[in-house]
């Protein structure tokens, strides 16, 4: 069991600006594929994580072999021809913190004066903030619990699995200041600008067991 307090922050910057300055080129982007794409930033803590797997297989026959699975009464003691048993104790408090997370794209025209030259952001290009996501998830207890069996030969096979869970610490996600930010300052001519597709999760779970029994 976890006895002691579990917490990760994480922070992330990403991102591309681009700024046109006077006497040279006449857009920040001209031309031009811009893309900040499927990016994530994750904070995950967890008090106690198992993955627990058991493959049995008798090579002639399971004769002999306990038919019937037994769990005692304090669900601490199993017993079958296939045992897997999980027993997880998270006393501890649990956070995961995703701040400051921050995807960006900037264009400038820099405002520029000069006579007779047009400046802008941007000119036919294409320019996409999609599909980056900022994640916090934090669990108490987690588990994976696989047992597999197969026969060959003759009898019935027995097999039990049992999963125990028990937290009793505060267990917190947390997604803080988090931006996508597509900015344009200045003209855009035939430019195609996209901000879509990014999401923010926060996820908290005091228990969480995922069990498969399997034969073949």
């Amino acid at each position: 069991g976890a006895t002691a307090t579990t917490t990760l922050a994480y922070s992330m910057t990403v991102g591309t600006s681009l700024f046109e300055p006077a006497a040279t080129n006449v857009y920040a982007a001209d031309g031009t594929s811009i893309v900040v794409d499927g990016n994530s930033t994750t904070a995950m803590a967890r008090g106690n994580t198992a993955n627990n797997a058991l493959n049995y297989a008798a090579g002639a026959s399971y004769a002999g072999i306990a038919t019937t699975p037994i769990v005692a009464a304090s669900d601490t003691e199993l017993s079958a021809g296939a045992a897997l048993l999980n027993n997880q104790n998270n006393i501890g408090n649990v956070t995961a913190t995703a701040q400051t997370a921050t995807y960006s794209i900037t264009l400038d025209d820099g405002t520029a004066t000069t006579e007779g030259v047009t400046y802008g952001a941007a000119l036919n290009s294409s320019v996409n903030l999609v599909n980056n996501s900022t994640a916090a998830a934090a669990y108490g207890n987690s588990a994976v619990n696989t047992l597999a069996m197969g026969t060959f030969g003759s009898g019935v096979p027995s097999s039990g699995l049992s999963s125990l869970q028990s937290n009793s610490g505060a267990v917190a996600a947390i997604a803080t200041s988090v931006g996508y930010n597509l900015t344009i300052t200045g003209a855009s001519s035939g430019t195609a600008v996209r901000n879509t597709g990014n999401v923010v999760t926060a996820q908290a779970v005091g228990n969480s067991s995922v069990n498969t029994i399997s034969g073949n």
